[in-house]
């Protein structure tokens, strides 16, 4: 059995849209691949254009010696079928094979190279500015040019919606950027960016293995510090290792407009869940992100609306928001209202949910106060700070959130945990603390889950609230 080789344009400016195209050609092959980027600084080229890759793509031939076929694509694709098919279709009559589209330019971006020949591509003629091999026409003749099917290049943007996708290219620009948010084939490069991130518990891996060591009844790695190492001190004291406290440095190029890959992936994972519910684990659509959990935190929220004389109110990940006015609320003197809105007494309520059609429009102005609870364990690590600085930004008069510092016992469609970023409390404080410099007329309360540390309550939580 052979290797099929296969060479991607490389841009330095973007490696993430690499890395999804090489993974998402692996994942799906059914015969071994050989996968390599085309690197500028690693060949005998330095004539570039829009990309570096531009001209790059025509020394595949000549970095293959001249024999059998390659394949050369751009980065900015993801392929949902198995590249031995397109491998299969190599017909010998032919010098190079492309998905002749209207769009003449975009023919080499995808193409199936018969590299013995190709022997005019060589280093020399490829970086003569003289020469155009972008216009296939100018160095091999045109009944040498062959077809290859119009699904295993279809082209995001212009070519409308077909059937049986094989490549999908995104030439007007890969989906981590805002821009072209919403475009087609999006959730599908999304899924694969979440699987090329994914990694399985530390223990699930090494805790058998000879590289970890008891420690306070768990396993961890076994350090070999020079104090002896971590879990050797451990196990003397007889106490569990103590988790370090990372210190919260965000990206400052985060922000609303310019999210990171990882947000906008999962803000479209939740689209499609509040739509099609999680099935595997008895949710239906309606049941599904139902903002129920907000009555837990109802009676709290209503002394800070009161002490604030509160006329306005944004609730930030508000979900369906049914606690509004479709589940009754019990108050703590016995008293029943007809739902959230009725028991704070307040009308005046905006709801935003970027995950959800009805309420996902941008908040736009300040409120009294700000609530966002059940939210912030579901967004990604490195957007925390854009995300939390926002909430503050929102507020004229108070600040509640709510977080969860555990695992879920629910689990995403994708396999993950439903908590996405789960951190210790004081972690969580030194977040809050760090945005509410910028915003020292704003009073706020962040309640905390954790665990209730009794043995006879391992499935019980309990709350911690820090006030600022």
């Amino acid at each position: 059995m052979s290797v099929h080789r296969i060479f991607i344009g490389y841009d330095p400016r973007q490696p993430l849209a690499y890395n999804v195209a090489q993974f998402s050609i692996a994942q799906r092959a059914s015969e071994p691949v050989s996968i390599s980027p085309l690197m500028i600084r690693q060949l005998p080229l330095t004539r570039t254009g829009l990309t570096a890759f531009t001209f790059s793509r025509f020394l595949v031939p000549w970095l293959c010696d001249y024999e059998g076929w390659a394949l050369f694509m751009d980065c900015d694709v993801i392929v949902l079928g198995d590249i031995t098919e397109l491998f299969a279709l190599a017909d010998d009559r032919y010098d190079v094979m492309v998905v002749k589209n209207p769009r003449y330019f975009e023919w080499p971006s995808v193409a199936l190279f018969n590299c013995p020949r190709c022997r005019t591509l060589t280093p020399e003629f490829v970086e003569d500015p003289a020469n155009v091999p972008l216009d296939l026409k100018t160095w091999i003749d045109e009944e040498r040019i062959g077809d290859l099917p119009e699904t295993w290049n279809h082209l995001v943007g212009y070519d409308p919606p077909r059937e049986g996708v094989r490549l999908a290219h995104f030439t007007q620009g890969a989906p981590f950027w805002p821009e072209v948010e919403g475009c087609e084939f999006e959730l599908e490069w999304f899924r694969d960016h979440r699987r090329m991130n994914h990694v399985e518990p530390w223990a699930s891996i090494m805790a058998k293995s000879v590289h970890a060591a008891n420690a306070g009844g768990r396993r961890v790695a076994n350090l070999q510090l020079p104090d002896g190492g971590r879990a050797a001190e451990a196990d003397r004291q007889g106490v569990s290792a103590v988790p370090r406290i990372p210190t919260p440095i965000f990206d400052p190029e985060l922000s609303r407009h310019s999210p990171s890959p990882r947000y906008r992936e999962l803000i479209a994972l939740y689209r499609e869940m509040h739509e099609m519910g999680m099935p595997d684990q008895g949710r239906s659509p309606e049941q599904t992100f139902d903002g129920a959990s907000l009555g837990t935190h109802a009676a709290r929220i209503k002394t800070l609306v009161d002490a604030h004389h509160t006329e306005t109110l944004l609730d930030y990940g508000a979900g369906k928001a049914n606690s509004y006015d479709n589940i009754p609320i019990k108050a703590l003197d016995g008293e029943v209202f007809q739902g959230l809105r009725q028991y704070w007494g307040i009308e005046d309520i905006t709801l935003y949910d970027p995950a959800y059609a009805p309420y996902d429009a941008v908040p736009e102005g300040r409120f009294d106060g700000v609530i966002c609870t059940d939210v912030l364990e579901h967004c990604p690590e490195q957007d925390m700070g854009w995300i939390v600085d926002e909430l503050f930004g929102y507020a004229n008069k108070f600040l509640f959130a709510s977080v969860a510092c555990f695992a879920a016992k629910k689990t995403l469609p994708t396999g993950e945990n439903c908590h996405i970023t789960i951190k210790v409390p004081e972690w969580w404080t030194a977040v809050f603390r760090a945005a509410a410099r910028n915003y020292p007329d704003v009073r706020w309360t962040l309640a905390l889950g954790v665990p209730t540390p009794r043995v006879d309550a391992a499935n019980e939580v309990q709350a911690i609230f820090v006030d600022g």
